[in-house]
C-alpha cells in the first residue's frame, strides 16, 4: 500500500491527534520497483498531497514529516493545501561524518540530513 489506503481507514482519531512520516525522499532512495520512489516529481507530489488529505479527512490534528529541504517546501504546500498550516520547522545541526554518500541508485550525492516540519489544521 502506498499509505494513502491506511490513513483512509482512520476515522474519529482521538482529540490531540499526531501523524508523523518520514516519507520516501522522492526518488533519493529507492525501497522497491513500484513505489511512489519510482514516480515523477509531479507524481510523486499528488501522491503527497493525497496523504495529507486523507489524515486532514480522517481528523489528524497535527501532521508531521521528515524530508530533506530540497523537497520540503514543496511538500508543504502540498499539505497546506489540504488544509494544514505550517507551524515548526526543526533543522537537524549536526554535522555529517561524511560529506558524500552513495545513495541507492549508486549516484554519490551530498549528504543532507532531515528537516522535520509540523503542520496543525487550520479548517473543518
Amino acid at each position: 500500500s502506498d499509505g494513502v489506503d491506511f490513513i483512509k481507514q482512520l476515522s474519529n482519531v482521538p482529540e490531540h491527534s499526531l501523524l508523523f512520516t518520514c516519507p520516501p525522499y522522492h526518488d533519493a532512495e529507492i525501497y522497491s520497483s513500484d513505489g511512489i520512489e519510482n514516480a515523477t516529481y509531479d507524481e510523486f507530489l499528488n501522491w503527497w498531497q493525497a496523504m495529507a488529505k486523507a489524515s486532514f479527512e480522517a481528523g489528524i490534528e497535527t501532521f508531521a514529516f521528515q524530508i530533506t529541504p530540497n523537497y520540503g517546501q514543496d511538500m508543504v504546500i502540498q499539505a497546506q493545501a489540504a488544509g494544514y498550516a505550517l507551524t515548526r520547522v526543526i533543522e537537524n545541526t549536526r554535522k555529517p561524518s561524511q560529506a558524500l554518500h552513495v545513495n541507492t541508485r549508486g549516484v554519490v550525492a551530498k549528504r543532507q540530513y532531515g528537516v522535520i516540519y509540523v503542520l496543525e489544521r487550520v479548517s473543518a
